[in-house]
């Protein structure tokens, strides 16, 4: 499948399974084909496009509104399939002088590459030790309050513990994790943080291996149990508030 035949078939909606590699069919089928899918295909259709011919894969990436897709196809006999798409390109493309270390920066990227890799890493061994204690008892493992707070008490010398432990969430979420933090409200008996475009549930949304894996509701339960053993260990309550794509947590002191 050529970049124009690609394209035509976008264009006429006229995809078959022999167009995908066998372990994509069903993903790629409802991603790209049928009524639902028709806004994506102009979006493909009209982005400009960069072709890479790489060892063994040509690779496609296009420049759309919302970010760039990676398009990548192999050889399967004598056909090209579509084998991976994919919004994460590392800048490794044309290295052909070594010793090599200038690794460029994706500034705006790096962020959700953390969170995926560690969430996916969170989620896997949550899964193992549910598979063998139980739902109850594998969220017991990840009871990491009492280092968090210990570690706010001394990093951030200047405020009241229980606050300090805020201000210590704020900066590690931001600056550590990656995560678009504020804090809304910063008192003795009350504060609050706010995630903004929370990552944590957009990796849930977005990476499809993790759905496979935990329920939301699950998944949502785990990211509760860990903010509410954090919050109870520095001194404080915490209630949950999902306000769009942002998370609220809002701390009342136990005090």
């Amino acid at each position: 499948m050529n970049k124009d035949e690609f394209i035509e078939k976008l264009k006429s909606d006229s995809f078959v399974e022999n167009d995908f590699a066998d372990d994509m069919k069903p993903f790629f089928l409802s991603f790209l084909t049928g009524a639902a899918a028709q806004f994506r295909r102009e979006k493909f259709i009209n982005a400009p496009a960069d072709i890479i011919d790489g060892e063994y894969k040509k690779v496609a990436v296009l420049s759309c509104p919302d970010g760039e897709y990676r398009f990548d196809f192999i050889i399967n006999g004598s056909k090209w399939q579509l084998c991976f798409i994919e919004c994460i390109t590392l800048p490794l493309a044309n290295i052909n002088q070594f010793p090599y270390s200038s690794f460029v920066s994706l500034p705006e990227k790096e962020s959700w590459i953390y969170a995926e890799k560690s969430i996916s890493k969170t989620v896997y061994f949550f899964c193992k030790l549910k598979d063998i204690f139980g739902f109850d008892e594998a969220l017991l493992w990840f009871n990491d309050g009492a280092g968090e707070f210990l570690c706010a008490k001394s990093w951030v010398p200047f405020y009241k513990e229980p606050k300090a432990f805020i201000l210590y969430c704020g900066w590690i979420e931001n600056r550590i994790n990656g995560e678009n933090v504020s804090v809304d409200m910063f008192a003795d008996k009350k504060c609050v943080i706010r995630f903004i475009n929370h990552l944590w549930f957009k990796v849930y949304h977005t990476a499809s291996h993790i759905k496979t894996q935990l329920s939301l509701d699950e998944y949502k339960k785990l990211f509760e149990h860990i903010w509410k053993d954090r919050a109870m260990n520095a001194g404080w309550n915490v209630d949950f508030e999902y306000d769009g794509n942002d998370t609220v947590l809002h701390f009342y002191s136990l005090l």
